[in-house]
This record gives C-alpha cells, structure tokens and sequence, in this order.
C-alpha cells in the first residue's frame, strides 16, 4: 500500500523549518499520479520504496525549480544507478554548452544507500552543499559532479572506484579536501580540475594514469609535499597546471617515462622536484614558469630528452644526479645549463620531510646565502634535501648560518622546518 504523509523537519541547507513530503512508491508507481496536483508544489521530498527511473526523471525535472532537499537514502533505485542526467535532467550536450543558465535549486540531496552507479552529468550543476557518496558505489560518471559549486568541505570515493572518469568533479570550487579510493587506478582528464579550494590530497598506491589537465588549479593547496606511487605509468600534459604544490617528489622506482605537455607549469611555489629513474622525455614547459624551483633531483643514469622551455633559469637551479652520471648530464644539451649539477648517493623520498611542524616559539627560514634560525637557546640540526647533516649549534636570539643554495630540513625543539636559501 502507498502512503503518502508530512514531517516538518529543520532544513539546514534550505535555511528555514519546511514541511517534508515523504512518498512510498511500488514497482510500477507513478509519483505524479500519487501527488496529484501537490506535485508540482512539493519543495522537500522523501522517497521510500521502489523508485524507478521514470519517477526519479520526474522529481528531476521539479528539482529545476522547486524541489530543494531530495532525500533517496531508503529507497531502492532502479538498477541500483542513479542514469545519465538523473537528478538534473537537461540533455548533457545542452549543459555543456553554457552550464550556468541549467542550475537547479537542489541543495541537499541523500543518495540512495545501496546505490551503486552514478552516471554521466547525474547531478552535475546542482546546489548541493554537501556529498556523502555510499560505499557500495562502484561508478562514478564523466561529468557526474561537474560545476556543484557549493558543494564543500570533505569528499570521501569509495574503494570500490577504480576510475575518476572525465571531469566528474570539475570546478567544485569548495571543496577542501578529498580522500580516494585505495584501488584507484586511473583518474582521466579534468577529472579533478579547478578544486580551487583543496588542501589536501593523497595518491594511492596503485595508481597507474594520471590523464591532461587532472589536477589543475589548486590555487590554494595547504599539503606541502604531493608523493606520486611506484605504480605511476602515466601522467600528461597540464595534469597540475597552476597547481600550488611545494614538494613534487616522484618514487623514484616508478616506471613513468614521460611527463607531459605543460603537466607543472606555472607553480609559482615548487622549490623542489624528484623525478624517478625511468623517465625518458619531460615534455616543453613541463616546469616553465616554476619561479621559485630551486632543486632538482633526476634519478635517471641517462639524461631524459628536454628542450629549451621544459625548465626556465636553469643558472638559479642545482641540479642532482646519481653517482658516475655527472659528466653525462654536463654534456647533455639544457641539462649541461643548470647553475651545479652534484651527484648524491641516495635520493630524497617520502618520509619525515613530508610533514613540515611550525612552532610558536621557533622560527626557521631561508635567506639570501643563509639559514636563519631565531630563537632563545633553542638547538638545531640542519640536513640537506638528500637527507645529509649540515650543520649543527645552538641559536640565541636570530643566528645565521651560512649555507649553499637549496632546500634545507631545519630540526628544533619545536619541530621540522623546510626552508629555501637563495
């Protein structure tokens, strides 16, 4: 039997008390019909039951409009998929064109929980202020969160996605932090585009492609090291364009050969990079434009192909190179043109440098030629990027010591400071 009834309930993300319309749907129901002419009035909708697609593309069509909260949480979907356009139901050529005139007034919506496709454009360009995906998803659509531009805080992709397929959350410019599945493998282009907000990521181990244009645009990323896996095959061009990313450190052993078009241009906060031994060519402009880079790690024996735009200022850069490959980078056309090129033993990895503490009661920076430690009787140990011990004392009030150009590891009492000597 169908029942049809009304909560009143406080709508946080509506901003005022508004009357829940809660509707029991069969296989084989029509909502429209159950309704009747309070359908086109509803603005809070609960749905239990059977909900079929041809019903979900009604409550669709409402949400441009009318329907603000969508609460499908006990509901069993059709297919257990929310389709293609499933909750904004404009045709995914029409949205692409111009998505801003196809905002709908969705600002909360509840999936349903044992959900687990969600298809292309499926709520793309909707309100929704925040997404709690379920974990039986499997699927997640090209474009299915595209332009959600209020949807913020944390996004967490469960581990049964294996692939972020195109542009599925491109430009969800509040979002502050998403965790990804741990069997992810690929994450295509523009998938994660334009988070102009996040402040941290991490990449699983397993990852394999990371496709043109991916993770660009983090204007203001927080972390400051992104660490790519060993399983890394893949990564093209304008993957982390305009990306503000401190530390880029490659595992060295990956079998990424070639790093695209572009992929790094225009960080204007990298100060160090560490490329792995696999790699074969670094696109044009792969680094141009990366005015504050100062180190740069190659764990290749054999010079990776360059040109004369993959790098700009090479004179302002040291670069590091494995023991016996020194001379073979001094005659290789653009590397020979770095300010010092030193070979070192081992290579920086992933470790204690990954995570940067600040006190209060001690500062450490990088100045022109020095390290500038101020503090009042505070000891310090200061390491080199390759991890090896450079100096050591005790600061009283503002101490400087007289260091080589490049990223240096300060260690006080009050924690680990990463610092840039020019």
């Amino acid at each position: 039997m169908k029942k049809i009834f009304t909560l009143l309930a406080l709508m946080v993300a509506i901003g005022a008390s508004a009357e829940i319309t809660e509707v029991d749907l069969n296989e084989g129901s029509n909502i429209k019909v159950i309704l009747g002419a309070n359908f086109n009035n509803v603005d809070s909708l609960k749905v239990t039951g059977f909900l079929s697609h041809s019903n979900l593309e009604k409550i669709a069509w409402q949400t441009r409009s009318k329907i603000r909260y969508l609460d499908l949480g006990d509901c069993e979907v059709e297919n257990n998929e929310i389709p293609e356009c499933g909750i904004n139901p404009m045709p995914h050529s029409v949205i692409s064109e111009d998505p801003l005139i196809y905002y709908n007034v969705l600002s909360e919506l509840i999936l349903p929980k044992n959900l687990e496709k969600i298809g292309a454009f499926a709520v793309s360009t909707t309100w929704i202020k925040y997404l709690d995906i379920p974990k039986s998803v499997k699927s997640i659509g090209e474009y299915a969160f595209d332009c959600c531009h209020n949807l913020q805080g944390k996004v967490v992709i469960p581990d049964n996605v294996d692939s972020l397929f195109m542009h599925c959350f491109y430009y969800d410019d509040k979002i502050t932090e998403i965790e990804l599945s741990r069997n992810l493998k690929y994450i295509e282009e523009g998938a994660l585009a334009g988070l102009i907000n996040l402040k941290a990521i991490a990449f699983p181990e397993g990852l394999e492609v990371i496709g043109y244009d991916a993770c660009a645009a983090w204007y203001n990323f927080e972390q400051e090291q992104i660490t790519f896996p060993s399983t890394l095959k893949t990564l093209e061009g304008k993957a982390f364009r305009y990306s503000r990313i401190k530390d880029i450190v490659f595992n060295i052993d990956c079998p990424l050969q070639e790093i695209g078009q572009k992929a790094f241009e225009s960080n204007k906060v990298v100060q160090r990079i560490v490329l792995p031994k696999h790699l074969k060519v670094i696109d044009s402009d792969a680094f141009n434009k990366c005015t504050e880079l100062i180190s740069v790690y190659v764990a290749a024996t054999e010079p990776p192909t360059i040109n004369l735009s993959t790098f700009s200022e090479l004179e302002q850069k040291t670069l590091y190179v494995p023991v016996g490959a020194r001379e073979v980078y001094a005659a290789a056309e653009y590397w020979k043109d770095f300010g010092e090129i030193v070979e070192v033993e081992e290579f920086p990895s992933a470790g204690r440098e990954a995570v940067i503490a600040a006190s209060e009661a001690v500062r450490a920076f990088g100045a022109f030629g020095a390290a500038v430690i101020e503090g009042d009787g505070c000891g310090y140990t200061i390491y080199a990027a390759d991890g090896r011990m450079v100096a050591a004392g005790t600061a009283n009030g503002r101490t400087e010591v007289a260091l080589p150009r490049g990223i240096y590891i300060v260690d006080t009492a009050g924690g680990a400071h990463r610092i840039a000597v020019r």
